[in-house]
């Protein structure tokens, strides 16, 4: 099959950056080669002034600069970012199956996550114009709105692609509201293990990695930490130097800055990955990574996080909200199960969470789409 792979990325192709989504695309370019496909890889990133104009241009608009290779003799368009430069527009005009993948909310939320004073808030689903009556992302979210309202209304990123992945039942069941159910393909993300894990030795410190937003839950977590735990806290975001000074004077939590997504042993030396995000995240790719790697999970939130908890049995999953009752009851819990735990998470990164199982669920859409 001859695949053409458009995705916009978030930071240069040479930065092996913490952006999720690059290094999702990265990893499925490889697996396609390693099966036999021939994959026309069209990733763009553009610096600078030209990148803001573009990303600008597209998100107010949708009008992107229309991919290259819809001339060529290809089989079929795997989508993803499109909204730094690739726009939306084209897809009307494609003349090959689309298959989109669904990694946030962008397709109806101007600012992606939805996310609003706290909680969880899909009002754009049904009213574009809850963005500008709720004042979401300033200028940014105004800006946005119109291309829902004025220039794309008939919302091609949802009504032209022939197949849709979601990476959780979540998110499918989210967008069954604005997409046919049967056209959205579940495919949780897999874990990627780079290392040879010793599965034995660690520490009793505790670990959480992810940017420092509000919706991570990073701050609930520090809030609640109890005085006897050691956590370290790895990533960057807005809340930097908030947590800088929540953590002041606390000697059993430190940053520990951010990791190259190529270094996956960093998890085996921990005793647990703790996760708190409560925003709409498909299926995290830290907890997948976590897991595969040996690392038992604890998680809080509203995410989807807690298919994967019940998919792979790596971890514990203790409702919406952080507490210190909770953080002590799935202590418990992780350091009671031992070794035989962290052997369970290892083997379900074998046997459900491993790139090949997940690349062949991808494969699988692919024929879908063309038939």
């Amino acid at each position: 099959m001859k695949i053409g792979i458009l995705h916009d990325l978030y930071l240069p192709l040479e930065s092996n950056g913490v952006s999720g989504e690059d290094n999702l695309v990265n990893l499925e370019i490889t697996l396609l080669r390693e099966l036999g496909h021939e994959v026309i890889d069209m990733r763009r990133h553009i610096e600078g002034f030209k990148r803001k104009i573009f990303q600008a241009s597209v998100h107010a608009s949708g009008f992107g600069n229309a991919p290259n290779f819809l001339d060529k003799s290809i089989d079929l368009i795997h989508a993803h970012n499109l909204n730094q430069l690739s726009g939306y527009s084209w897809l009307k005009d494609s003349k090959v199956p689309v298959v989109q993948s669904l990694h946030n909310l962008r397709s109806f939320c101007t600012i992606s996550i939805g996310w609003r004073n706290g909680e969880n808030c899909f009002e754009c689903l049904e009213s574009p114009t809850a963005v500008i009556q709720n004042r979401c992302g300033g200028i940014y979210g105004i800006s946005g709105s119109f291309r829902h309202l004025v220039t794309q209304r008939s919302k091609p990123q949802l009504s032209h692609p022939a197949r849709f992945i979601a990476s959780s039942q979540m998110m499918k069941t989210l967008f069954s509201k604005v997409i046919d159910k049967k056209k959205i393909d579940v495919i949780h993300n897999p874990g990627v293990r780079k290392t040879l894990v010793d599965l034995d030795n660690f520490d009793e410190r505790w670990l959480f990695a992810g940017r420092f937003t509000e919706e991570k839950g990073i701050l609930d977590i520090v809030r609640n930490w109890p005085e006897h735990e050691q956590l370290d806290i790895a990533g960057d975001g807005p809340l930097f130097q908030q947590i800088s000074l929540e953590i002041r004077g606390k000697s059993n939590i430190r940053l520990i800055g951010t990791f190259s997504s190529e270094n996956k042993g960093i998890y085996s030396k921990y005793r647990g990955l703790i996760f708190a995000s409560s925003w709409m995240e498909g299926s995290p790719l830290v907890v997948a990574d976590a897991i595969s790697n040996g690392l038992p999970v604890i998680a809080f939130g509203t995410s989807a996080v807690k298919e994967q908890m019940e998919k792979t049995h790596g971890g514990v999953y203790y409702g919406k909200r952080v507490t210190p009752e909770g953080l002590e009851a799935a202590f418990f819990q992780i350091r009671s199960a031992g070794i035989s735990l962290r052997r369970k998470c290892y083997q379900s990164g074998v046997e459900i969470l491993s790139p090949e199982i997940w690349i062949k669920m991808i494969e699988k859409s692919f024929l879908q789409a063309l038939n």
